[in-house]
This record gives structure tokens, C-alpha cells and sequence, in this order.
């Protein structure tokens, strides 16, 4: 017998009626697009996910989006960075693109350096691509935390990079805002990375691909990806778009969504989403104007929160839904694009896959799979009690499937 954190009620909840919350928040998409998460027993570390290949999928496409990847002292100081990723990689190396917020400067010149102005080494982006990121975000308000030099150094650390990797949001030498084109398993991709926010407005900001959250420069952004769109006929638009809200705030506001489905509107046909540090709601939508190509069910992600960091430095046992808690769990999305037409797709399968940040017992923070096995793996009952009403906590407003657990893993 096996119990369902999203369905069981039970006195380790801290929310009440947790259950039938969980239950009833579970979203839906339009159309025949299949919203799935990963059986956790087909997705178990042996197995992996059922693979997807050109050969049984053509005309196809597998996208994988995450958070940020932070770089706090907790992260930057471990010996070997490929530990964050151990538990994941095959995840995002068994697809075609995956995506990051990389929310730190790359500078060997400088000195390592935490919260409020990051930088990290080489090594650090080195372990991030190598476990499977490919696609970058740079435009975030911590872009600039090391001035000129610091963005001179980390266009050069990206480049630098062995292997095919896309980032974008940093200006170059030529001054001009442009699109990354990417072209994979016969797809063309216009993706472009852009910022509402900066902490600093130095010299350093002018080499940031930065919008203004007002009117007219919002109203300016929307013809320029309209221009973009038209000058790059595509297959999809990627718009990577670090928010002016609130951080770690779950709900979006009305205005914000008003904002993100005037971007669809412009041509975007997927807006990723980042800054509030945790995991919000994403959307699937019908697309109503007609942009002349890319995805008829545009996807929306407001907020991935943090694919890895140290905010959750000090877990809150007697209190696992405190604000600053759900800055260590997020999902991985990862969505199937198929194509229906010429520079026409369409979303067919999407699948959120829980993960959560793990303090290991040598205080290395490493990103977990989120499923039973992890959960039954902990050392005390009080560790297994805290994870399980986290999953719980994120099963009440996000379409997440049930974790299955054996009675046992939480009475021992």
C-alpha cells in the first residue's frame, strides 16, 4: 500500500485540507496537448526518462527549462560543482536544448564573490554545461554586479566555452541588441534574453540588454520582437525575460499576465520567466493574433525559481512553508515541439519534473530528483517529514502528479 502526498491528509501537513488544495489547483491546457510529470517510477535515477530521438519523433523537438543557477558561498565553495548536478544530468542531457538563468558574472580576474555582487570562475559555468545547459540567459540584475570588466570577462568565459552553447542578454563590441538564431533537429529558433531590472545603473548597465518597466519602452520592445519576428522567419520565438516583480512571491498579478499575453501577441511563442526566486504557474494558450509563424499554443512560464542555490541555506523543519522555503524546490519543464506547417509548430507533450535543493551531510547543496526514493533515502524522520510537506506544499498550486510513498518512509 502506498499513500499520496497529494491526496492523503495527515497531521504532518501544516496546511489544512491540504490534500483536496492540491487536488483541485491542478491546471489544465487547452487543445489535444498531453500535460504530463514523469512517472517517478519510470524517471527513477536507474531508468531515466523513455528516450526521444529524431528517428522516433521526426519533425520534433525537446526543449528543457530551468531556473537560475545562483552562486552564493555555499555553491561557489564546494571542491567538485559537478556533484549539484549528479542526481540530473541525464535529465537534461536526454533532450535537444536546455535552458538556464545563469544569474552571475564570469570573471577569473576577480575574486569569488556571494550575495549582493556575485562572481564566480570559469569552472563554475564548465560544470553547468557540461552536465547538459546549452542555452543561457545573462540578462538578470545581477548581470553587472562586477561592472565593465566583469561582463567584458564573462562574454569572453561564454565564448570561450568548449562545445555549441547559445547565451544572450550581454551586448558586444557592436552595440546592438540582437536575437541568438539556434538551429537543431531542423528547427530554426530566434531566442533573446532580456531584463527588467538591474541593481545598478553604472556605466556597466549600458552593456546589459535591459527594458524599462514602463509603458513606452514596453510599448518599444513589442515592435522590436514584432521587427525581429519578421526579419527571422522561425519555427519558435524564445523570449527569456528576467520580471520587475517582487521576489519570492508565488501568485502572479493580473497585470503581469495582461503583460506577458501582449508578448505573445507581439510574436513571442515562449516567455521564460525569472527573478521572484520561486516556482510560479505556467500556462498553455490558444494563440489569437496572428503573428505569421511559430507556436499555435504559445507557453507561458512566469517564474522557474532556482534550479540551484544557497537561499535555503538553513531549512526551517518546524516550518516548511515559510516563504524563504520554497526557494530550494522547483520543476524542470520540458516540453515536445512538433512541427504542423512551414515555420508552424505546436506543443504536444509537456512534463514538469520536481526537483529540490539537498544540503548533503558535508553541507554541499546539490539538486535532487524530488520522488520517493530521494524522500525514503533521508537520514530522520524529521528530514523526510520536512521534504514530504514540501512536495505537499507545491502539489497545492502547482499540476504536479501525487507522490507515492510507502507508509513506512514517514512512521520510522
Amino acid at each position: 500500500m502506498t499513500f499520496s502526498l497529494c491526496r492523503i491528509r495527515t497531521t504532518l501537513f501544516l496546511v489544512p485540507a491540504l490534500a483536496l488544495a492540491a487536488l483541485s489547483s491542478c491546471r489544465t491546457v487547452p487543445g489535444d496537448i498531453k500535460q504530463t510529470g514523469l512517472s517517478f517510477r519510470e524517471a527513477s535515477a536507474e531508468t531515466g526518462p523513455e528516450e526521444i530521438t529524431e528517428s522516433t519523433l521526426p519533425d520534433s523537438i525537446e526543449l528543457t527549462f530551468a531556473g537560475d543557477i545562483m552562486a552564493h558561498t555555499e555553491n561557489w565553495s564546494m571542491s567538485d560543482y559537478s556533484r549539484i548536478y549528479q542526481d540530473v544530468s541525464s535529465l537534461l542531457r536526454n533532450d535537444d536544448l536546455t535552458f538556464a538563468n545563469f544569474e552571475t558574472p564570469v570573471s577569473n580576474s576577480l575574486p569569488l564573490s556571494t550575495y549582493p555582487r556575485f562572481n564566480v570562475h570559469s569552472s563554475y559555468l564548465d560544470a553547468a554545461v557540461e552536465a547538459g545547459f546549452d542555452v543561457f540567459s545573462l540578462a538578470n540584475n545581477h548581470s553587472n554586479d562586477q561592472g565593465l570588466a566583469g561582463v567584458a570577462e564573462t562574454l569572453s568565459s561564454f565564448s570561450s566555452v568548449h562545445g555549441p552553447i547559445y547565451f544572450s542578454g550581454l551586448y558586444d563590441e557592436n552595440r546592438i541588441m540582437a536575437p541568438v538564431v539556434i538551429t537543431k533537429n531542423g528547427f530554426r529558433i530566434v531566442f533573446i534574453a532580456a531584463t527588467e531590472i538591474l541593481n545598478s545603473h553604472d556605466p556597466s548597465s549600458k552593456k546589459v540588454y535591459y527594458v524599462a518597466p514602463t509603458e513606452k519602452e514596453r510599448e518599444a520592445f513589442l515592435q522590436q520582437i514584432t521587427l525581429w519576428k519578421k526579419e527571422n522567419p522561425c519555427d519558435l520565438f524564445i523570449l527569456s525575460l528576467h520580471v520587475h516583480e517582487s521576489e519570492y512571491v508565488r501568485d502572479v498579478g493580473e497585470s503581469r499576465k495582461r503583460w506577458s499575453e501582449r508578448l505573445v501577441d507581439a510574436g513571442v511563442d515562449i516567455l521564460w520567466g525569472h527573478h521572484p526566486h520561486v516556482q510560479q504557474e505556467w500556462t498553455v494558450l490558444d494563440r489569437t493574433a496572428d503573428t505569421g509563424s511559430g507556436l499555435m499554443n504559445p507557453l507561458i512560464m512566469y517564474s522557474m525559481g532556482n534550479f540551484i542555490s544557497g537561499q535555503r541555506r538553513d531549512p526551517d523543519l518546524s516550518n516548511p512553508g515559510g516563504a524563504r522555503e520554497y526557494t530550494g524546490d522547483a520543476v524542470l519543464l520540458k516540453i515536445s515541439v512538433s512541427k504542423i506547417g512551414e515555420n508552424t509548430s505546436k506543443i504536444a507533450d509537456l512534463q514538469a519534473i520536481p526537483i529540490t535543493t539537498h544540503i548533503e551531510s558535508d553541507r554541499s547543496f546539490v539538486v535532487r530528483r524530488f520522488t520517493p526514493e530521494f524522500i525514503g533515502s533521508l537520514r530522520t524522520r524529521r528530514w523526510r517529514e520536512y521534504y514530504a510537506n514540501r512536495y505537499a506544499l507545491l502539489c497545492s498550486y502547482l499540476p504536479l502528479l501525487p507522490l507515492m510513498l510507502e507508509p513506512a518512509i514517514l512512521m520510522e
